[in-house]
């Protein structure tokens, strides 16, 4: 199977291109950002923990079903849930996910030795957005296993799914 990847770093505003043969574990890219090589190239090999999407801000998203399917299933590795807001959040109306780690954005960088490297990670947050960037610094960091909830709290919660705590 051919793999074709457009890939956008935001830091640079720069586009590189991954064309690569799945099979045979080859890839080029073309036009690479030097510091965002070896990150591209695992792209060639899609995460099979989970169902994801690459999206065009540079980060894997999970949809909220596809979450709450995988935290359901038995004899799958943990998925660990670092939820980015800040404390001030985690309890509001929104509540939280069950067994979600609360790991603000703001200490992220500070706190990357809380996270176990060979557990999957989904960040979360309000919306999205702040996740989305603490999943691209996640990468950055050297985490393999990491997805964005895509729409956040706001959509998990749009789409009626379990929640601990917030209102109803």
């Amino acid at each position: 199977m051919l793999v074709f990847r457009p890939l956008f770093d935001p830091l640079s505003c720069t586009d590189t291109y991954l064309l690569g043969a799945a099979r045979a574990g080859e890839a080029v890219l073309i036009d690479p950002v030097f510091e965002h090589a070896r990150r591209d190239l695992a792209l060639l090999h899609e995460p099979a923990w989970a169902p994801l999407n690459y999206s065009f801000g540079g980060s894997w998203e999970i949809q909220p079903a596809a979450l709450h399917e995988r935290l359901a299933a038995a004899g799958q590795p943990a998925v660990q849930l670092i939820d980015v807001r800040e404390p001030a959040e985690f309890n509001d109306a929104l509540g939280h996910l069950r067994g979600a780690l609360l790991l603000p954005l703001s200490a992220l960088g500070a706190r990357l030795g809380e996270l176990d490297r060979s557990r999957p990670v989904v960040t979360l947050c309000r919306s999205g957005a702040r996740s989305a960037q603490a999943s691209v610094l996640l990468q950055q960091a050297g985490l393999l296993q990491v997805a964005n909830l895509a729409g956040g709290l706001l959509r998990w919660r749009a789409e009626a799914l379990p929640v601990e705590g917030g209102v109803a």
